[in-house]
């Protein structure tokens, strides 16, 4: 199984697909590794690299925890650290919009950790909109987020559609594409509107 798991919760998330893609490509011999639609980036982390990885994603906030947890894993727990789990201070501070680097990715971390099924949705003018997930009985590994830090060293993290990707890639190298869940048209919205924007059939 995967030597580190990813540090957030993921709707859609593959680490129940990590055994059969560590199966598929343990005699590949491969230089870089991509993966657009990274998500929670589960099949990174069950993987060990031999060159350097290319992750990204359309979601800045997502990015930029992924970016923070790399650079300076310490100061995102510092003000992580500052945040109680309880009903008042979710909605607190899923109401505050931080400016910085470090402290948007403890927000981030914060609210997918207690939020509702960990899931990240916003609604049509950006904002998160999830409610707390009454989770009182857990908490945050921050030595797993520490050691992620360490994974993510020779990672380059990008937002970007995942079409931008391509140029990245050469030959010899291993793509992972998850793209996200499609539906049909008639199925219930609640399931698809996660963001601002929906990933279509023709996307």
């Amino acid at each position: 199984m995967a030597r580190i798991t990813s540090f957030i919760r993921w709707a859609g998330g593959k680490s129940w697909l990590v055994p059969f893609v560590q199966d598929l490509v343990s005699d590949l011999h491969y230089i870089n590794y991509h993966e657009p639609f990274m998500g929670g980036a589960s099949v990174f982390f069950s993987l060990d690299e031999p060159g350097k990885s290319y992750l990204s994603d359309m979601n800045a906030e997502l990015i930029n925890a992924f970016t923070a947890v790399r650079d300076n894993p310490k100061r995102v727990l510092h003000y992580l650290s500052q945040y109680e789990n309880d009903e008042t201070s979710y909605y607190l501070i899923r109401s505050s919009e931080p400016r910085g680097k470090y402290q948007k990715a403890a927000r981030f971390l914060y609210l997918n950790a207690y939020s509702f099924n960990g899931l990240y949705r916003v609604n049509k003018q950006g904002k998160y909109n999830v409610p707390y997930g009454h989770r009182t009985n857990i908490s945050i590994d921050y030595d797993r987020i520490l050691r992620v830090s360490e994974r993510l060293k020779n990672v380059e993290l990008s937002v970007q559609d995942f079409s931008a990707s391509k140029a990245n890639i050469k030959r010899g190298d291993l793509v992972f594409l998850d793209p996200p869940y499609v539906v049909p048209k008639e199925s219930p919205e609640v399931f698809i509107k996660y963001n601002q924007t929906l990933f279509s059939l023709d996307d």
